[in-house]
C-alpha cells in the first residue's frame, strides 16, 4: 500500500477523534445521548440514514447484484420505501410526544412514559433487548470492518480491528451524540460522493460501448437482457411472492433505535420536516449508485469475476475502485480516500449502535432504575463507562470468536425490524394500546422469528430445513405478523390505560407541533 493510500486513512481517522475531542463538553444526559435536541435538518437526515444503511450500501446490495442480478434490486426497493414511510409515519409524533412528556430521551423511556409504567418494566425489557442485539450486531459489525480495513490497507485482521476500536471507542465516549452526529453527517456525505463517483468513473474509464459484452463474457447465466431484468432470476420469471418478500426487508428499517433516536435530537418539527426531504433524496441517490454499481462492476472488472465463496463479490465497490484509482488513472491518494468512504460506512452504523446500546445501559437500566437520583455529571460518566464496555465487549468479541456475520445480522435485523417498527408506530397512533400488548409482542415476534428462521421441522428433497427455508417466506414477514397482532390482542383483552394517560396522549398529538 502506497504512502499516499495510506495516509488519507490516518487523516480520516484523526479526523473523527477530532471531531470527538471538539464535542467534549456534554453537561447532562440528554446531551450527551441527544445533544440537547438541537440537530438541524442536513445532520438529522442524512445521520439517521447512513446510522441504519452504512455499509449495505457499499458491500451487501452492489454485491448482490453483481453475483445474482438485478433481480435484487426489489430489496434497493424496499430499502427506499421503508425509508419514506419511516420518515413520513414516525418523526414529527415522536418528536412530539417525547418533548411535551417528559423530555424523554430513549426510546425505552419513551414507551415507559408512553404507557405509564410506574414500575419501569416496559422500560427494562425493551432496554434489555436492544442492549443484546445491538452488541451481537456491533460484534459482527466489527467483523466486517475489520476484515475490509485489512483488505484494503494490507493490516493484520486483528491489528485493523484493535485501530477502529481505539478510534470509535474514542470519539463516541468523548464527544457523545453530537460528536456521533456530526461524524456521522460528514461520513453519510463521503459515502456519497465515493458511490456515485465510482459508479461514474468506471464507465467512463472502460466505455459505455463494452458494457452489454463485457457482463454477457463474465460468466453470468443466460443473456445480459436476463441479467439486467428486475423480473427473472436464472432465467426464470421472479415470483410476486419474492418480490415481496424482498420488498418487505427493506421496511426493517423502520423503528430501528439508532435511526429512531435521531428523530428524537432534532432541533423542532419543522426541522424534522426538512430533514425528511434531505433524507429521502440522499437515500435514493446513493440507493440509486450503489445498483449501478453492481451492475457497472460486472462489466468494468472483467476478466476479473469475483465469486461466491466467502462472499467475495460484497468487495466489488472495493476493487473497482482499486483498479480505477491505482491501476487505469494511477492517483493513490483519491484511491485512499473512496475506499475509505466504505470504512465511514461501517463505522457511521457501528457508532451509532454503540451509542444507542449504551444509552439503554446506562440511561435506562442502571440510572432508570437503580440510581434515580444521581448528578448530571455522574450521568455522562455512566454513560461514557457504557460506551467504552460495550465497545471493546463488542470488539474483543469479533477478535475471539469465529461469527457467521451474515447469519448473524440477518437474525438481529428481522428481530429488531419487526419489533420496533410495529411498536413505535402503533403507539403513536392507537390510545389504547398499553404496557402488556408492548412487551409480548416484542417477546412473542423475536420467539418467532428465532422459530421460523433455525426450528427444522420440514422435509425437503430429503433434508431437514426451516419453515423459512421450506415456505420461501422470509422471517421478518412472521416476525412482523406475530408483533402487530400480539399487540393488538393482549392490549385489547388486558387493562386499558388510565382515562387521563388517553386523554393526555391526545391531547399531545392533537396539538400544533411547530
Amino acid at each position: 500500500m502506497s504512502l499516499l493510500m495510506l495516509s488519507s486513512f490516518w487523516v480520516y481517522m484523526i479526523a473523527l477523534i477530532v471531531v470527538g475531542i471538539s464535542k467534549y463538553k456534554n453537561n447532562n444526559a440528554s446531551e450527551f445521548y441527544l445533544g440537547n435536541k438541537k440537530s438541524d435538518k442536513y445532520v438529522t437526515g442524512i445521520s439517521a440514514q447512513i446510522s441504519v444503511y452504512g455499509g449495505y450500501i457499499f458491500l451487501t446490495l452492489p454485491g448482490m447484484i453483481y453475483a445474482f442480478g438485478a433481480n435484487k434490486a426489489w430489496i434497493a426497493a424496499g430499502l427506499f420505501l421503508g425509508t419514506v414511510v419511516n420518515w413520513i409515519v414516525v418523526p414529527k409524533r415522536l418528536k412530539k410526544y417525547t418533548t411535551k412528556k417528559n423530555n424523554t430521551i430513549t426510546i425505552p423511556e419513551y414507551l415507559n412514559s408512553r404507557f405509564d409504567d410506574k414500575k419501569g418494566v416496559t422500560q427494562f425489557v425493551c432496554a434489555f433487548i436492544i442492549m443484546f442485539f445491538l452488541i451481537i450486531m456491533s460484534a459482527c459489525t466489527f467483523v466486517t470492518l475489520g476484515k475490509v480495513l485489512a483488505y484494503i490497507t494490507n493490516l493484520d485482521y486483528s491489528g485493523a480491528l484493535i485501530i477502529c476500536m481505539i478510534v470509535i471507542m474514542i470519539y463516541v465516549a468523548v464527544g457523545g451524540y453530537n460528536a456521533v452526529c456530526l461524524t456521522d453527517y460528514i461520513q453519510g456525505l463521503l459515502c456519497f460522493i465515493g458511490i456515485f463517483s465510482i459508479s461514474i468513473v468506471a464507465i467512463m474509464l472502460m466505455g459505455k460501448e463494452y458494457i452489454v459484452p463485457n457482463i454477457y463474457h463474465s460468466g453470468i447465466e443466460g443473456s445480459t437482457v436476463q441479467f439486467l431484468n428486475v423480473f427473472e432470476k436464472d432465467g426464470n420469471r421472479l415470483g410476486v411472492l419474492e418480490i415481496i418478500s424482498q420488498i418487505v426487508v427493506g421496511f426493517g428499517i423502520c423503528g430501528l433505535p439508532q435511526g429512531a433516536i435521531r428523530f428524537m435530537g432534532a432541533k423542532d418539527g419543522k426541522t424534522l420536516v426538512k430533514s425528511s426531504r434531505v433524507a429521502i433524496v440522499w437515500s435514493l441517490a446513493v440507493i440509486t449508485c450503489s445498483c449501478v454499481v453492481g451492475v457497472i462492476g460486472r462489466a468494468y472488472l472483467y476478466p476479473n469475476v469475483l465469486g461466491t465463496d466467502n462472499n467475495a463479490f460484497e468487495y466489488i465497490y472495493l476493487e473497482i475502485t482499486k483498479k480505477a484509482f491505482l491501476k487505469d488513472v494511477n492517483s493513490p491518494f483519491v484511491a485512499g480516500i473512496l475506499l475509505c468512504s466504505a470504512v465511514a460506512g461501517i463505522m457511521a452504523v457501528l457508532d451509532s449502535q454503540i451509542l444507542t446500546g449504551a444509552s439503554s445501559v446506562a440511561n435506562d437500566i442502571i440510572c432508570g432504575l437503580f440510581f434515580k437520583k444521581v448528578s448530571d455529571k455522574v450521568q455522562v460518566t455512566i454513560g461514557r463507562i457504557a460506551v467504552v464496555i460495550i465497545t471493546g465487549f463488542s470488539g474483543i468479541f469479533a477478535l475471539l470468536f469465529d461469527i457467521n456475520v451474515n447469519e448473524v445480522l440477518v437474525d438481529c435485523w428481522s428481530c429488531m425490524g419487526c419489533i420496533f417498527g410495529p411498536v413505535i408506530i402503533l403507539s403513536l397512533y392507537w390510545k389504547r394500546m398499553n404496557k402488556y400488548g408492548t412487551i409480548s409482542g416484542m417477546i412473542f415476534s423475536i420467539i418467532s422469528v428465532f422459530l421460523w428462521q433455525h426450528l427444522e421441522c420440514f422435509e425437503l428433497n430429503g433434508t431437514m430445513v426451516s419453515p423459512e427455508v421450506y415456505y420461501g417466506i422470509n422471517a421478518i414477514h412472521v416476525g412482523l405478523i406475530v408483533c402487530i397482532v400480539s399487540i393488538l390482542l393482549v392490549s385489547l383483552v388486558t387493562k386499558p390505560l388510565s382515562k387521563e394517560n388517553i386523554e393526555e396522549f391526545t391531547d399531545i398529538m392533537k396539538d400544533n407541533f411547530q
